[in-house]
């Protein structure tokens, strides 16, 4: 009875040894693959901690050379407009210096016809002496008819010259103004026109830069959601290969279980058969034998061990 007490504890202290051994495989198992889950969900953590953190980079970026257009658009208008108001002011220089000149020239031409060739204010009292020496004024009335005929038509004469003087004035002064008109005319038209393709232009450049801008948008939440989607992926191929290292995992502990109960079964049957053949050979009925009191053999699998012994001095 002591015999079969002391196999039955030793039977019962290997399987006490088996459960905490899968136990603890069990454990390392769970604390391997938490782990490991805890590892993918910091790196996603981490992955979307930085893309939200690239997001106000990218849109300060955007800003920031928003910005920079609008002021090289500025300063661009701001020299075009410095440009036309030279061209403007160099215009009216110009057409001011030639209306000075013209002036003069209305002058010159005034002040030879009235005074004379060569005449000035200085010498105009010796001109009208001269003038008395060599002839006499048609102004002054004669008694003679012929004389007056002559008086009126030098009047005539005097007053179709003024005529034709004033009128080629006039019209010098219209071809001026005309000319002046025009040129104004045209500057404007320049003008507007330029205004009207540096407009058109900067409204291309802007919607470039608009569709640009939207293109590096739409290609970065592309990138965003490719870089979520193959993170997702990888999360579910992990889990799943962690289903399948669990499944496999259990396989094996069940396989193990059913080798281990079979190598029990055939310890408890071989021990079993030893009680048996001592209890044969005993030489009073209940008493083991004592010829085999060296040390007993029992083979088992790996997890208890290559070679477990047992002294036959527990059985006395």
């Amino acid at each position: 009875m002591a015999a079969c007490t002391a196999a039955q504890q030793y039977i019962h202290h290997l399987r006490q040894q088996l459960e905490n051994e899968k136990v603890e495989g069990n454990r390392a198992m769970r604390e391997r693959v938490q782990g490991e889950l805890d590892g993918a969900r910091r790196d996603q953590q981490t992955f979307q901690e930085e893309m939200l953190r690239g997001v106000p980079r990218v849109l300060r970026g955007a800003d920031q050379a928003k910005k920079e257009r609008l002021w090289s658009g500025k300063l661009e208008a701001a020299h075009a407009n410095r440009t036309d108001r030279e061209r403007q002011q160099a215009e009216l220089r110009e057409y001011r210096q030639r209306a000075e000149e013209a002036d003069h020239e209305r002058q010159q031409t005034l002040r030879q016809t009235v005074v004379g060739a060569g005449a000035t204010t200085v010498n105009f009292m010796s001109q009208v002496q001269q003038w008395d020496a060599t002839f006499v004024s048609p102004l002054q009335t004669s008694i003679e008819a012929s004389h007056t005929v002559d008086h009126e038509e030098w009047l005539k004469q005097l007053q179709r010259e003024r005529a034709e003087r004033n009128t080629n004035l006039v019209q010098h002064m219209r071809t001026d103004l005309s000319a002046s008109c025009g040129r104004a005319r045209e500057g404007a038209h320049d003008q507007h026109a330029k205004s009207v393709e540096a407009e058109k232009l900067a409204k291309q450049q802007n919607a470039a830069r608009r569709e640009h801008l939207q293109e590096g948008e739409h290609a970065y939440k592309l990138q965003l959601y490719d870089a979520n989607r193959n993170q997702l992926q990888r999360l579910k191929g992990l889990k799943l290969e962690q289903e399948e290292m669990r499944h496999t995992f259990a396989e094996r502990q069940r396989r193990k279980e059913k080798e281990d109960e079979k190598a029990m079964e055939a310890l408890e049957d071989e021990y079993l058969s030893y009680l048996r053949e001592n209890a044969l050979a005993s030489p009073l009925p209940g008493v083991p034998c004592r010829r085999d009191s060296g040390w007993l053999l029992f083979h088992t699998n790996r997890h208890v061990g290559d070679v477990a012994t047992y002294s036959s001095s527990c059985f006395t």
